[in-house]
């Protein structure tokens, strides 16, 4: 059966993933099974640390690198948090449910986003907040009045990772499924691509910059977001394959060329108190130091639960703040001066 995607901003959103993710079938309005991903690179430490001092670990240095200006298209740890997301104007998400028809190819790490978006429908509603209606959303593509809609192709293995052996071409697979993607008729509405990585270590960064380039010189219509990948725990490595790398490459890229952007690796590097954790898994932890579940404890009532993959059971922080960074970048898409 043919899906009907809408016109709106296809973003390419390119979370970092290994290419042995894998992925579980998307229902619209979240996920409810379990994750079966083998990818083990930077092992989500299960153990739910009682240690409080989460957040003056004396190697937390403050990240110089966060754009923090109203007009930024950088979505990084300067705006994944709840008093970001309470700043931005009603009438802006309303904007983007009405414009965007996003396309989101990703597997297991990808998730992260959309799952933190579902978990985020449950968070406030009471007299003040109407988080089930104000953030609510498709995942099939469809366009319903008063969602954002989102097409969340979510299969283990469609991810930059896995995709991005080069064919006779001369680009990378997931440059050609996105050219017939967007060539198909159907998908003619789609305005936003994201795109995301599995692991983005042991990859060609630069490659995968300037295929993204050449989609954007090719469907200047579609707005594509750039994406970093989650970190491994192996801090500010100077390989040029590394997590850190793809971090620094793309952002770099990003901030020269006014390009979008969802930064994984600087939001999962950085407590909630803006505290830099370089040497952080994917996980919220750093040298046995949980600093996402410590934040937890000591702010009952200030999170949300979510199905967040390669987390331990506990730590819903990971998922939050995508969903909190998610909605900044619909907003700014939208037209919202993000000030």
């Amino acid at each position: 059966m043919n899906i009907i995607y809408p016109k709106a901003i296809f973003i390419l959103l390119f979370a970092a993933m290994i290419s042995s993710c894998t992925g579980k079938s998307p229902s619209d309005g979240g996920y409810g099974d379990t994750d079966t991903d083998t990818d083990t690179d930077s092992d989500s430490d299960s153990d739910s640390d009682s240690d409080t001092d989460s957040d003056t670990d004396s190697d937390s240095d403050s990240d110089t690198d966060s754009d923090t200006d109203g007009d930024s298209t950088i979505a990084d740890h300067t705006v994944a948090g709840e008093s970001d997301l309470r700043t931005i104007p009603e009438s802006a998400i309303n904007q983007a449910k009405t414009d965007l028809r996003i396309a989101y190819f990703h597997s297991s790490h990808g998730s992260r986003v959309v799952d933190g978006m579902t978990g985020l429908l449950n968070f406030r509603n009471d007299s003040t907040y109407d988080d089930a209606s104000l953030f609510d959303f498709t995942t099939d593509g469809s366009v319903v009045a008063g969602r954002l809609s989102i097409f969340d192709d979510y299969v283990s293995g469609n991810d930059l990772s896995a995709k991005d052996v080069v064919e006779t071409n001369g680009y990378t697979v997931w440059h050609n499924e996105t050219v017939v993607f967007l060539d198909a008729s159907a998908n003619s509405d789609i305005n936003v691509v994201m795109w995301s990585w599995c692991n983005p270590g042991g990859h060609d960064h630069q490659k995968y910059i300037d295929d993204f380039e050449h989609l954007i010189g090719e469907y200047p219509e579609v707005t594509f977001v750039f994406m970093t990948g989650h970190p491994n725990g192996d801090g500010e490595s100077t390989d040029d394959e590394s997590a850190y790398h793809a971090h620094t490459l793309i952002k770099a890229h990003a901030l020269a060329n006014n390009r979008w952007m969802l930064d994984y690796w600087d939001i999962e590097t950085h407590g909630m108190d803006d505290v830099y954790y370089p040497d952080a898994d994917d996980d919220g932890t750093e040298s046995g130091n949980h600093f996402y579940e410590n934040w937890q404890t000591a702010n009952p009532g200030d999170w949300f639960t979510n199905n967040c993959a390669h987390t331990s059971t506990a730590q819903h922080l990971t998922c939050n703040r995508k969903a909190y960074a998610a909605w900044w970048l619909w907003a700014r898409i939208a037209g919202w001066n993000g000030a």
